[in-house]
């Protein structure tokens, strides 16, 4: 697959993982099963979930912000090397890192 195309996708993914995790970040949703940061710490308590939430919103924005910036210094160069090109494939698992962090955050609570 072209890498022109990766980065779009790898793009689109930043921006769709940022922006569900807006309404997270704000504090607007409550505990449930389906939509935030799903780990069992979160459902001991209200104030867990809300913790939680907050914190790992801001580790996926973070990561979606970082995922975003290097998809578009892929899309921008002209030329690129067989190594970068293949490296976009890889790219989406940077939110290995947020998950990581966010877990390691609930454990702490």
């Amino acid at each position: 697959m072209d890498s022109s195309l990766l980065a779009l996708i790898n793009l689109i993914v930043a921006l769709l993982v940022g922006s569900l995790c807006i309404p997270l970040l704000l504090g607007n949703i409550r505990m449930n099963h389906w939509y935030g940061m799903r780990v069992s710490e979160a459902y001991r308590s209200n104030e867990n979930w809300y913790r939680i939430n907050f914190w790992g919103a801001r580790c996926f924005i973070a990561w979606s912000i970082v995922l975003a910036l290097l998809s578009i210094c892929i899309l921008l160069s002209a030329n690129l090397n067989q190594i970068i090109g293949k490296a976009t494939a890889w790219f989406a698992l940077i939110y290995f890192i947020p998950v990581y962090q966010t877990w390691h955050f609930s454990k702490k609570l």
